[in-house]
């Protein structure tokens, strides 16, 4: 049953604060009724926060064959920022970086360096200019926005590596009992209180964690079979024409151009980090 109402999704407090606080109370009436999960690096079950976190699960082999030991490094590091940016496509140095981050095992770095690389590359979140992900059917690389990326390349990984875990086994046996359960993530809301749809959830500019994928698995909306992530509502389609909107390249045609593209810098005006210098913008 999608949407099932017996399964509420609360926004995490940013402090270690009761269930049962006001923080908590604000978003639903009443817990006590409820089988509450703490879905985040946070859970003080350590060995339970290791198979529900995207910080501590792994690893991710991704459409082009390369092996991320981390999801959440898998996942931060498919963002393009500028330094990496060449005219919007990634450049060699990017594919380097992609690479080396991949390798990084999963107690490597600290959750705070796992979420925010963009801080080493002295970028905020904002500047991110898409999400590259491999497309397998058709052998080229996609720079996708939020959302689309969101389908393709977060919820369906998470899916594929959540069902494998004995953290899923538990929730799905309390949920199939009948019981009524709390899912609590940092980037959710109770959407009910909001009147929406797990669809307008997915389809929003807004962040939306992995705790959302956990119920729609729950609920069957979407399904692992074969390691493959089936859709039964159709909620990973494009939903708007801005999903089917995106550049496609070939990594081996950027690195190349690029060697040639370093000489023209200076006449054409691209800075260090890679933006169009407004100075020299009549030579282009």
């Amino acid at each position: 049953m999608i949407d099932d109402r017996r399964i509420v999704m609360l926004k995490h407090s940013p402090r270690y604060e009761s269930v049962y606080s006001a923080f908590y109370k604000t978003q639903c009436d009443d817990l006590s009724d409820r089988v509450i999960y703490d879905v985040t690096s946070r859970n003080p079950n350590r060995a339970f926060a290791k198979q529900v976190s995207p910080m501590y699960m792994g690893p991710v082999i991704t459409g082009d064959s390369m092996n991320a030991e981390c999801f959440e490094i898998y996942w931060q590091s498919g963002k393009l920022y500028p330094c990496h940016a060449y005219f919007g496509q990634p450049t060699a140095e990017y594919w380097e970086y992609r690479k080396q981050r991949f390798s990084i095992p999963i107690g490597g770095l600290g959750n705070v360096e796992k979420r925010y690389p963009n801080r080493m590359l002295h970028c905020q979140t904002k500047d991110c200019q898409g999400y590259i992900w491999y497309n397998k059917e058709t052998g080229k690389y996609e720079l996708l926005g939020w959302v689309a990326s969101r389908k393709k390349a977060y919820i369906t990984e998470y899916a594929k590596l959540f069902v494998k875990t004995d953290a899923y086994q538990e929730i799905k046996k309390t949920y199939e009992s009948g019981k009524k359960i709390a899912l609590i993530d940092f980037d959710v809301y109770n959407y009910y209180k909001e009147d929406k749809t797990i669809f307008d959830v997915i389809n929003e500019n807004r962040q939306a964690g992995h705790g959302y994928v956990i119920k729609m698995l729950l609920e069957g909306a979407i399904e692992v079979i074969n390691d493959e992530v089936v859709d039964h509502i159709g909620i990973l389609e494009p939903h708007s024409e801005s999903e089917l909107n995106f550049l496609t390249f070939d990594p081996g045609f950027v690195a190349r151009a690029q060697e040639d593209a370093n000489a023209k810098h200076e006449s054409v005006g691209i800075t260090k980090e890679g933006k169009i210098s407004t100075d020299n913008i009549d030579s282009l």
